[in-house]
């Protein structure tokens, strides 16, 4: 009898990761991975949030794309040097609220969303992307774990209990459960290392590795009330269309977060960032904290 589930549970125990266990595991789950496979069609919006560390607004598509190989670090899915595209997907409820879908891509960026108390004021540049085709990604089921799945959580977890599990044996039903369930944990231990390697294998040496774009997961920081991807770095080259960007300024105060469009992005002939202040940002501020922005470096590239 296997006993995957034992070893991982013992490195999370022991908060020690061995890569050549896991690699021995996850070579069972080659050739028939126990996955959800999900459809993201053509054309829908996914929102990424960059934080603006540094003085100025960016001035290049590229910087809010995924991160360089010497800045990707390890993730839910993903390994340190090896870049991914993590970004938010519109579930039913977001298309109900245009504020949601940005607050959920904020969350899974800045610490300053995840914890009542603490305040403070953080610069986001939300970018808005659009597949050119259709993409074919990977899920987990995931329901079980979270306290307010959206209604496409729900479908997935039902269309695992009721047919998809049965395709898999026993030990990879069980398998998939398993990382399904500490996928919509937070951090803890050495979480990241194992749910990325797991998702890197199949995404990269599985059999349907070819065919598969990325993963798909719920937001831990929204109790699955939204959803994010996870896309490879060469899907994203090839098929993923930028469409604009927008810097938001968020402001939280005694647990309630407020964000302000603080300017919008147009791409001038040499295919550089460009940005329009918002007016009633500019009413907000007055003339004396505009002048504060430009001595601090905020609004230089303008």
């Amino acid at each position: 009898m296997r006993n995957d589930i034992v070893k991982i549970a013992n490195m999370l125990k022991d908060n020690r990761f061995d890569e050549s266990i896991m690699s021995d595991i996850l070579v069972h789950y080659r050739d028939s991975p126990p996955v959800i496979h999900i459809r993201l069609q053509k054309g829908c919006k996914i929102l990424r949030s960059t934080i603006n560390n540094e003085p100025g607004l960016f001035d290049n598509v590229p910087r809010l794309s995924y991160p360089p190989s010497d800045k990707a670090r390890t993730d839910r899915a993903s390994l340190q040097g090896k870049p991914m595209f993590y970004g938010s997907i519109f579930t039913s409820a977001a298309q109900e609220s245009n504020a949601y879908p940005k607050l959920v891509s904020a969350m899974e960026t800045t610490d300053i969303l995840r914890k009542y108390d603490e305040e403070g004021k953080v610069l986001l540049t939300i970018s808005l992307w659009e597949p050119k085709r259709e993409l074919s990604l990977m899920a987990f089921p995931f329901c079980k774990a979270l306290k307010k799945p959206c209604k496409e959580i729900v479908g997935f977890q039902n269309a695992w209990d009721m047919e998809l599990s049965k395709r898999y044996s026993v030990y990879a039903t069980r398998f998939s459960e398993y990382i399904g369930d500490k996928i919509s944990k937070k951090k803890y231990s050495c979480l990241y290392e194992i749910t990325a390697h797991t998702i890197q294998y199949l995404l990269y040496n599985s059999v349907e590795a070819e065919q598969l774009d990325g993963v798909v997961f719920p937001s831990v920081w929204c109790d699955g009330q939204g959803m994010n991807i996870c896309l490879k770095k060469e899907v994203v080259d090839e098929c993923i269309d930028f469409q604009g960007a927008q810097v938001q300024l968020l402001d939280k105060i005694k647990g309630e977060a407020t964000m302000f469009p603080v300017a919008d992005s147009q791409i001038n002939s040499e295919g550089m960032l460009e940005w329009t202040l918002n007016r009633d940002f500019l009413k907000l501020l007055g003339s004396d904290g505009i002048q504060k922005l430009y001595r601090e470096g905020l609004l230089k590239i303008i």
